[in-house]
């Protein structure tokens, strides 16, 4: 496999006047396909790394990479700040990686549907550990230039230059970045990035591969087809659900440690799920976030209410009690089970093989018609209940 790096330049770049650097690091070459990004060798333990000298950057985003040190992303060992003619810039040295980007790999060798699961699979575990990161950080352009395969097997995932944290406040990107025909719409003002934009540079990706390749796979066809939806709310709302699709329709024995240990660690997730009672945790109760369990609260609050309260009319029978309790209890029931499956608890809604397949204002409409059903059942119930009594 040949090496992604060569030198292409034998002048010096302009930081190199910085008594630091020069003092320091060896110039060695550009990083081929990218600007402001070399090949150094330290001059005192004669290692070699990559230096990057970013204009525009969020340094918070280094910062935490550098602290975490997140497997499949190559390490940081040093941020620097330089004054170049009064223009502040952000210096990175990083960890070499000896090996080819993804682009160049397809270009030279023919990728299987195997190998394109490995390098999924490999990708979503470097995603999900970046998303759950206290706050997520969104790489915002993953696509093959991007994902180094080394020499020694691993996938790495790079180029954090325009990655952001999450907030969840923002009502879209203040800045409009990422690349054309593998950034998601929301990264052109379009809504805030989140964790279901990395999902479609995912997708895209995938794709690219795909045609590049003249892959024939269904599975992955799908998979591509709902991770690159126009909504958001239509993608893999997160990576463990995408990853999880994928193991969970492999059909041929992988010889990849890596996914064989993702394989049996998705089997023992299932089965913790299944055991866990906090997967039957009540809905604003699940994710024990404070706004979400204080309106839980109210509703149920209320459904309690309706429980001790509720009067429609006047009862004609004797039994004015009797009939007074059971329309009580049953649409209370009834507004508890609406609630529940509006709220998709223990995923009841993929459980219909109707709604299972639906999105956006389809999907919407099919839960209004079951809460509907769900309450004229109740009625009925109710009714029977009261004449045979």
């Amino acid at each position: 496999m040949s090496e992604k790096f060569e030198t292409t330049d034998n002048n010096l770049p302009d930081l190199w006047f910085d008594d630091y650097i020069s003092n320091t690091y060896e110039y060695m070459g550009n990083l081929t396909g990218q600007g402001n990004s070399y090949i150094v060798l330290d001059k005192l333990n004669k290692r070699k790394y990559i230096l990057k000298q970013l204009k525009r950057f969020d340094e918070n985003i280094y910062v935490t990479l550098k602290d975490m040190k997140i497997n499949g992303v190559p390490q940081i060992y040093e941020i620097y700040h330089l004054d170049s003619d009064g223009e502040d810039s952000l210096v990175i040295i990083e960890e070499y990686i000896k090996g080819v980007t993804l682009t160049s790999y397809i270009e030279e060798n023919d990728v299987t549907e195997e190998k394109l699961v490995s390098i999924i699979i490999k990708l979503t575990d470097i995603l999900d550990k970046l998303h759950n990161l206290k706050p997520p950080v969104i790489h915002r352009d993953i696509k093959p230039d991007n994902i180094i395969l080394s020499d020694i097997g691993k996938t790495y995932l790079i180029d954090f230059n325009i990655s952001r944290n999450y907030t969840g406040i923002k009502s879209k990107d203040t800045v409009i970045m990422g690349t054309a025909g593998f950034a998601a719409p929301e990264q052109f003002g379009f809504g805030e990035s989140d964790a279901r934009t990395d999902i479609y540079g995912l997708g895209a990706t995938v794709k690219y591969i795909i045609d590049r390749c003249e892959i024939k796979s269904e599975r992955l066809t799908k998979l591509v087809e709902k991770s690159t939806k126009l909504s958001p709310d239509d993608r893999f709302q997160n990576v463990d659900e995408l990853r999880k699709t994928v193991l969970n329709n492999l059909n041929f024995v992988n010889k990849d440690k890596d996914i064989q240990d993702s394989q049996k660690a998705n089997i023992s997730n299932s089965r913790a799920d299944k055991l866990n009672i906090k997967s039957y945790a009540l809905p604003g109760f699940r994710k024990k976030n404070p706004f979400h369990m204080l309106v839980a609260v109210f509703v149920y609050a209320f459904l309690i209410y309706c429980t001790v309260t509720y009067k429609l009319g006047d009862y004609m029978s004797d039994n004015k009690a009797f009939e007074l309790n059971v329309n009580r209890i049953g649409y209370s029931l009834a507004l508890f089970l609406v609630f529940l499956f509006s709220c998709n608890y223990l995923n009841w809604q993929n459980k219909i093989k109707w709604l299972e397949n639906q999105s956006g204002i389809k999907r919407i409409a099919g839960v209004i018609i079951i809460d509907i059903f769900i309450i004229l059942i109740t009625a009925l119930i109710v009714s029977i209940l009261i004449v045979v009594a």
